[in-house]
């Protein structure tokens, strides 16, 4: 039995998600800006100051480090994860045979372990996004140093630097969370004695051609081999509970 349309994809998770790790990431630049603009006033295109590039990439580094590990940070991330956590017992009780199984929630404990691992994991994916364009800032101040860049120009490069980073802070969020919602599915199906799934998709043009092709297909939850939809990079696929013909013939 299929479930509805609007349960395919917590597509307004993902943009609230996206929106709140973008604010942050933000505000993280801005005091970036302010770093980097003090440097380069005193920047001497001649002449390669080596504690000078030290003391602004310890800094821009521990300005991410102290905004990506406040707890108030970690809190948004974990509630995005429990707001998927939610959608997910939704979408089951919105099929009667899928609630009357008993699919609507999962011990607080399982529960707790699993959100917190996916928190931790977005905050490492998400820290390595800032990490990452620290060093390519880096890059850009030690190639204009060494080619006499005038810092208006810096300052251009710099803003491109910035800029470009927001698909993949899109991509961490849009992944990590159908991850998340594919654990979820796994977890309430096993609990509730369900051996098999039957891989569907969301029926779009974005879907792999591969994926596609699964469509219908019957896998085993025991089979490690066997693909498990939401785990390839932004796979939004879905498994479907496989019923017995008995509970498909009463509920139909």
């Amino acid at each position: 039995m299929k479930i509805p349309a609007q349960y395919k994809d917590p597509i307004g998770i993902k943009k609230q998600y996206a929106a709140y790790i973008l604010r942050y990431k933000d505000a993280i630049y801005k005091d970036w800006l302010v770093e980097i603009d003090r440097f380069l006033k005193g920047f001497d295109k001649y002449r390669i100051d080596d504690l000078a590039f030290d003391n602004i990439m310890k800094a821009l580094n521990l300005l991410a480090s102290i905004a990506f590990n406040k707890p108030a940070f970690i809190l948004g991330v974990t509630k995005a994860g429990r707001s998927v956590g939610l959608w997910n017992t939704q979408k089951y009780n919105s099929v009667k045979v899928y609630k009357l199984l008993g699919f609507n929630d999962i011990p607080p404990k399982v529960e707790n372990t699993l959100v917190g691992q996916w928190t931790n994991q977005n905050v490492r994916l998400i820290k390595n996004i800032s990490e990452s364009q620290a060093k390519a800032i880096e890059q850009m101040f030690y190639n204009s140093s060494i080619d006499g860049t005038s810092t208006k120009l810096m300052r251009q490069q710099l803003s491109g630097i910035l800029k470009g980073d927001d698909a993949r802070y899109k991509l961490i969020v849009d992944d990590q969370i159908n991850k998340l919602n594919s654990n979820i599915d796994r977890i309430k199906q096993q609990k509730a004695g369900i051996k098999e799934f039957i891989w569907r998709t969301v029926g779009d043009d974005s879907v792999r051609s591969k994926h596609q092709e699964r469509e219908g297909i019957v896998y085993k939850w025991a089979d490690n081999d066997a693909p498990k939809p939401g785990q390839e990079i932004r796979c939004r696929c879905y498994a479907e509970p496989k019923l017995s013909d008995d509970i498909n013939e009463i509920f139909e």
